[in-house]
């Protein structure tokens, strides 16, 4: 009986523990092409929006699921805003000389319905992350290359 009860929960275990899956996005059945507005940028780092907004379009266009549109008459749009941009050392070498850097970007995403002129959905504050070392060390990155790891996994 004793066996009958382990078993028994064991198989409980392991059926229960899955692995977590997001459902699907779905959009309404009327939107068939978005339109991706400029990405704006609210920081006083010149020039972040540039290189954003292009790989957000690449990515779109990669991903092929929904038709992307320049035209104002698209069915739903996509709107991001860079709203901060923090760029903070993380160690030093012996000469107080930063190594590593950790850099955050804080962007407002927003996805309208233009048809039915409703948001369907936004995130505020939707964090991109990356943590890397200065060029001068082995395998380093500067600033710039360590931003396209953030617009890569942002725009994902």
């Amino acid at each position: 009986m004793r066996k009958i009860i382990l078993l028994c929960c064991a198989v409980m275990f392991f059926f229960g523990c899955g692995v977590y899956m997001p459902s699907p996005v779905i959009l309404p059945a009327h939107i068939k092409t978005i339109s991706i507005s400029r990405v704006l940028n609210r920081t006083p780092v010149f020039g972040l929006e540039d290189n954003f907004d292009r790989r957000l379009r690449d990515e779109f266009i990669r991903d092929g699921r929904i038709a992307v549109s320049n035209d104002i008459d698209s069915d739903g749009s996509v709107d991001v805003t860079i709203t901060r941009y923090i760029l903070e050392p993380i160690s030093y070498d012996s000469n107080h000389i930063v190594e590593e850097y950790n850099m955050i970007v804080y962007c407002d995403v927003r996805f309208v319905d233009r048809v039915q002129n409703r948001v369907l959905w936004e995130e505020k504050n939707f964090e991109g992350r990356y943590r890397y070392f200065v060029q001068t060390r082995p395998g380093g990155l500067t600033e710039e290359d360590a931003r396209t790891y953030v617009w890569d996994n942002l725009s994902r």
